[in-house]
């Protein structure tokens, strides 16, 4: 006891010292230091909605070329067709989209709705899918919302080329079908090699109907026009086979900033863009049974092979002008391009024709160009009022010429007369917008609650036209094998 008794008293005298020389001591003088960093916010944990964020991070890490493969990893969602979104189980009509804030035109001719296989993860920063209500959102959807967000300027310098290969089990270097087109192709631009020929332009000018002229009713075109016409049709009928090379991609992207004098103001942009080849083989079997009176009895049977070569093309390029860390404006311009070639073939039997073989050939060029001015301000002293606006104008397109579907029956008393097709369509969807979004804070409420206010103000503008003339060959023969047309 006597021990821990000296051991005490020690301990409150060095005690006692210390704080003596403590106050004695002249105070240093530190200079002042300043600790600059970016806020990067958890937009998911600072939600009151049900959402879930997927940013480049992520698209990097799992290495998805769009956004479609991206977003059938998020709970609640699934992809169909490999480009349409649904959330919660609704199909795409019930969703949304949104680039930047500004409501999406639909380059798709039936469906109001936006293919996501359109957006590669190069030109985007993250993707909002929000599956309940907000005020801040349009209320035009029963399934969610997919907020699309462009990347943004940078305050650094940087440059980076990356290009990747990969292929498809059962489709690289195995054969496919191929159908001869124009020089452009591989860059998914048609050169002209699939448009209407001279001679069918002239003859259905003013919508005139393409048939034999017809005294009784002053409608069609003379005999001799029309074989003229039917002559002029690109005569490629049977498919090349060639072997399918590797998936290829490959992107550039840019950005710097640079100083505005004395100001503080800094001006930065940022450019990328993107190109991809990749190859997917199709096989299909189909066959269909009818109830007879000794049971169930073949209907057709085909097997199907179709060779798929997509061409993306895409680029974005941002500039912003930083006034401060309060303000700033921004211009983001972006053009995306997805063309997808389809060849099949099917064989086997249909109805009533003992053999028949059907083949399609496809060209579909789809393209989103879009603008998009839009500022963000913040005035702390003001209740911190936050004044987001943005302008936009947003075009979606979708050419598809010469589209081929022919049919070949080889029973000798086949009488079909629906052997050949070829379609052209083509559709423009414009979308004009203009939204204004304010909130404010109000600190000191009851039990000391922050109270958050927020107004809204969106005006948008549509406008959508689309066209497409069908034609098929009109035998004039009995026999679907006879030459006179």
């Amino acid at each position: 006891m006597k021990t821990l008794k000296i051991f005490t008293q020690l301990v409150v005298a060095a005690l006692c010292v210390t704080n003596g020389l403590q106050v004695a001591q002249a105070q240093p003088q530190i200079e002042e230091i300043s600790v600059i960093g970016q806020f990067i916010p958890d937009e998911k944990r600072e939600t009151d909605a049900v959402a879930n964020v997927v940013n480049s991070e992520e698209f990097t890490r799992t290495g998805d070329a769009n956004i479609a493969e991206s977003l059938k990893r998020v709970a609640g969602l699934s992809t169909v067709g490999g480009k349409y979104v649904y959330v919660r189980g609704l199909g795409e009509r019930y969703s949304t989209t949104l680039l930047n804030g500004a409501i999406l035109p639909s380059p798709e001719p039936i469906n109001r709705v936006v293919p996501m296989d359109l957006f590669p993860t190069a030109v985007l920063d993250s993707v909002l899918v929000q599956k309940t209500y907000a005020a801040r959102f349009p209320g035009e959807f029963g399934g969610g919302v997919l907020q699309m967000r462009t990347k943004k300027s940078t305050d650094e310098f940087f440059l980076n080329v990356t290009g990747a290969t990969g292929f498809v089990q059962n489709a690289a270097f195995s054969d496919g079908f191929h159908m001869e087109g124009g020089d452009t192709d591989w860059l998914g631009f048609d050169d002209g090699w699939r448009e209407k020929s001279p001679e069918l332009v002239a003859a259905t000018a003013n919508d005139q109907e393409l048939r034999k002229y017809s005294p009784f009713s002053g409608v069609g075109v003379p005999q001799e026009q029309l074989d003229e016409v039917g002559r002029s049709f690109t005569n490629q009928y049977t498919p090349e086979v060639k072997e399918i090379p590797p998936n290829s991609s490959v992107t550039v992207s840019s950005g710097n900033f640079f100083e505005v004098g004395s100001s503080g103001a800094k001006i930065n942009y940022l450019a990328a863009i993107n190109y991809s080849n990749s190859w997917d083989t199709n096989v299909i079997e189909r066959n269909s049974w009818v109830p007879s009176n000794d049971g169930l009895t073949q209907f057709d049977g085909l097997s199907w092979t179709g060779t798929e070569h997509s061409v993306d093309a895409s680029g974005i390029f941002t500039t912003g002008l930083d006034f401060n860390i309060n303000h700033n404006v921004r211009l983001t311009s972006i053009v995306l391009r997805k063309t997808d070639n389809l060849v099949g073939r099917a064989n086997g039997f249909v109805e009533d024709s003992l053999d028949v073989e059907l083949n399609e050939s496809r060209w579909i060029e789809r393209q989103l160009l879009s603008n998009q001015l839009q500022g963000d301000h913040f005035f702390p002293d003001l209740n911190e009022l936050t004044v987001n606006w943005r302008v936009s104008k947003i075009t979606a397109g979708r050419d598809a010429p010469d589209e081929r579907i022919y049919r070949r029956d080889n029973g000798e008393f086949s009488s079909r007369v629906d052997g050949n097709l070829r379609n052209w369509s083509v559709l423009d969807d414009e979308v004009q917008d203009f939204g204004l979004d304010l909130s404010m804070t109000f600190y000191g409420g009851p039990a000391d609650s922050v109270i958050t206010t927020r107004a809204g103000y969106m005006l948008v503008e549509k406008d959508r036209s689309s066209e497409i003339r069908r034609f098929g060959f009109a035998f004039s023969g009995a026999l679907a094998n006879d030459t006179d047309l």
